[in-house]
């Protein structure tokens, strides 16, 4: 499931970052025209890259290369190619193949438990596997909150989880 507000903000820093490299040729200085706006865009796309999963890495790695080049890189900053990365992890994002990294570890973590709490099940020590199955599925509530993205506390139960869940719900 893709997350709306990400989309969007990938499509709002893919926008910004064609207004600055537009700018950039026009100038034909080789010169950033307003590096406050370059570093804005830098760290706001850098940020978003921190919330997809393992893709992530090599989005934020590229990205780098073309923003921070390294003293002994052989190349100078280029951000058509740092534009380049922005649109490549949007349309990775958008298919699905860059995922949020909280959901995917929350997702192995879940299936780990829903394994444990069948073993459970099976040598009959049903209590447990019900506390282990709420456990589970209040956590994966809460991931799926941060995910939307709605506010979450460590007092956050289960009931509660559902309720705001589907009080963001109703209102879309």
């Amino acid at each position: 499931m893709r997350n709306q507000l990400i989309l969007s903000r990938l499509d709002d820093l893919i926008a910004e970052g064609e207004r600055l490299f537009g700018e950039f040729l026009e100038a034909k200085n080789g010169m950033v025209s307003d590096p406050v706006r370059w570093t804005q865009w830098t760290t706001s796309t850098l940020n978003l890259f921190d919330k997809l999963s393992v893709s992530t890495n090599r989005f934020v790695r590229e990205f780098e290369l073309w923003v921070h080049p390294r003293p002994d890189a052989k190349h100078d900053v280029n951000i058509g190619a740092a534009l380049g990365v922005l649109k490549s992890a949007r349309e990775e994002y958008a298919l699905g193949l860059a995922i949020d990294y909280h959901l995917a570890v929350a997702s192995a973590v879940f299936e780990g438990l829903l394994d444990e709490a069948a073993y459970l099940a099976e040598k009959r020590y049903l209590r447990a596997a019900a506390v282990l199955l709420g456990a589970a599925l209040e956590e994966a509530l809460k991931n799926r909150a941060k995910a939307v993205p709605i506010e979450v506390s460590a007092k956050d139960t289960l009931v509660p989880m559902i309720v705001k869940l589907k009080a963001r719900v109703l209102r879309f």
